[in-house]
C-alpha cells in the first residue's frame, strides 16, 4: 500500500513551475537517486530516499524540489499508515512550506500543503485555497484533482467531488490510485453502484489491490449484500483495538449495529485527530448516528456538513 501512495503522490515529472532553476550538479544528481529509491517502494526505500533528497537540499540551497519531494513522500508515509502521522504531517508541513518559500508557484508544493491542512489540521478554507493553486497553477494535475475531490466530498459537495475525480481519471485513466479512490469517493457520494464500477476498475488494472476489494465490500454491504466473512472481519477488528486504532473500531461497531460503541470510538478518534476522521460526516455506515447529538456534536466541532444529503454545487475547480 506504501508503494501505490507514494507513486501517486509523487509524479513522474516535476512540477512545470519548477522548472526555472538549474541545480547544480551534484545536487540534482542526489535527487534523482531519491527518486529511484523511491519507485522501489519500502520504507527503507522511502526512508533511504528522504536522506538523499536532505543532502540535495543542502548542495543546492535555492533547488525547491527537495523539498516538495520530502513533503510528498512524508505525506504518503502518513497517509498509508507507515509512520506515525503527526510526525510525518509536521515534516510534510514544514518541507512544503520551504519549498513555497524557494518557488511560492510550485503546484506540487501547494497540493502537499492543502493535504496537511485537510487531513491534519482540519482547517478547510486554507486546505481549498491551496488545492485550488495548486490546479491553477497546474490544471493537468491529477492528483491535485484527485486530492481536491476528498475535500469536495467531505465539505458537503459531492457531485463537484465526483466531477473533479473524473478529471483526475481522465488526465491519468491507468492510475490504479487515481481509480481505486474514485470509488471511494463515490462511496462517500453515496453512489454505490458506481463505486463498485471503479473500484473494479482498479482491480483490472492492479488485480492484488486489497483496498480496492475493500471498497466493493463496503458498497456492496450499503447495498445490503454483506456476506458472512465481512461480518467476521469487522468481529475480528474488535478483538484487536490498539491495532485497530478508533476510527476503524468506529466503522467496526458501526456495521455491526453497535451505536453506542460507535460514538464513543469517534470519539477517541476525534480526541487523537486521528486523520480519517474527516470522512466522518460522509462516512455510509455512520448514517444511522446522525441523530445522536454527540454525533451531531463531533461533526459541528469539525466544521463539516453532518451528511452528503446536505450537498450543495461548488465548481470543482
Amino acid at each position: 500500500m506504501t508503494a501505490a501512495v507514494i507513486r501517486q503522490l509523487f509524479p513522474a515529472n516535476p512540477s512545470p513551475a519548477a522548472r526555472g532553476h538549474v541545480p547544480v550538479a551534484e545536487a540534482y544528481d542526489a535527487f534523482v537517486k531519491g527518486r529511484y529509491l523511491l519507485h522501489k517502494g519500502s520504507r527503507a526505500d522511502s526512508e533511504r530516499a528522504i536522506a538523499m533528497f536532505e543532502e540535495a537540499a543542502r548542495r543546492d540551497a535555492a533547488f525547491a524540489e527537495p523539498w516538495v519531494a520530502m513533503a510528498q513522500t512524508y505525506a504518503g508515509l502518513a497517509l498509508s499508515g507507515s509512520y506515525p502521522a503527526a510526525d510525518a504531517f509536521a515534516r510534510t508541513r514544514a518541507a512544503a512550506e520551504q519549498a513555497l518559500r524557494l518557488d511560492e508557484s510550485n503546484a506540487d508544493a501547494h497540493n502537499a500543503l492543502a493535504g496537511v491542512l485537510f487531513w491534519c489540521d482540519w482547517n478547510w478554507n486554507e486546505a481549498r485555497r491551496h488545492y485550488l493553486r495548486a490546479l491553477a497553477t497546474n490544471p493537468s494535475y491529477a492528483q491535485a484533482h484527485h486530492d481536491y475531490a476528498f475535500y469536495l466530498v467531505v465539505t458537503g459537495h459531492a457531485e463537484a467531488a465526483i466531477a473533479s475525480l473524473r478529471r483526475a481519471i481522465a488526465i491519468d485513466p491507468l492510475s490504479p490510485r487515481v481509480n481505486v479512490d474514485a470509488g471511494w469517493v463515490l462511496l462517500q457520494a453515496h453512489h454505490f453502484e458506481e463505486a463498485i464500477a471503479q473500484a473494479k476498475r482498479a482491480l483490472e488494472l492492479e488485480p492484488a489491490l486489497g483496498e480496492a476489494k475493500a471498497c466493493v465490500a463496503r458498497a456492496e454491504q450499503y447495498q445490503g449484500k454483506a456476506s458472512p466473512q465481512v461480518t467476521e472481519f469487522y468481529r475480528a477488528m474488535l478483538q484487536n483495538p490498539e491495532r485497530s486504532g478508533p476510527c476503524n473500531l468506529a466503522l467496526a461497531h458501526a456495521m455491526l449495529g453497535h451505536k453506542e460503541d460507535a460514538v464513543r470510538a469517534l470519539q477517541a478518534a476525534y480526541e487523537q485527530r486521528e486523520i480519517m476522521m474527516p470522512l466522518a460526516g460522509t462516512e455510509p455506515a455512520f448514517a444511522g448516528l446522525h441523530g445522536d447529538t454527540r454525533f451531531r456534536e463531533l461533526v459541528r466541532k469539525m466544521g463539516l456538513p453532518e451528511s452528503s444529503a446536505q450537498a450543495r454545487y461548488l465548481p470543482a475547480c
